[in-house]
């Protein structure tokens, strides 16, 4: 038992001591294929995945679009709705229409009611 937490040690320091050497060689053939990418002339941006029924989203709208706002940090925002949401989908077509329409920054989230299926 012993041995074996010896060789991952020795194993494990001796990839340390080699990647550094190695790390060059990488960066020089990197290509970055992803597709998501800041917008030109940006070198950051922030992608949000919003679900308008979230509590945790509603909790972080606010956060989020007052460093948008104090850093200039462009974002990009995305509907992300989830299933155990009821109306998380149709409030993110009606969200996309409006926002396309009259508004051009995304309606705050509608979390704060605990569930709008239901009428009080």
């Amino acid at each position: 038992m012993r041995l074996i937490t010896m060789n991952r040690i020795v194993l494990a320091a001796a990839l340390l001591l080699a990647l550094p050497a190695t790390l060059p060689a990488l960066a020089q053939g990197f290509k970055d294929t992803s597709m998501l990418r800041a917008p030109a002339g940006s070198p950051v941006a922030i992608y949000e995945f919003e679900d308008l029924e979230c509590p945790a989203c509603s909790h972080a709208f606010p956060i989020v679009h007052a460093a948008v706002d104090k850093y200039k940090i462009p974002l990009l925002r995305h509907d992300f709705p989830l299933r155990m949401h009821v109306w998380s989908f149709d409030a993110a077509v009606i969200a996309r229409y409006i926002q396309d329409k009259i508004s051009p920054r995304p309606p705050k989230s509608i979390a704060a009611p605990s569930s709008p299926a239901r009428s009080p």
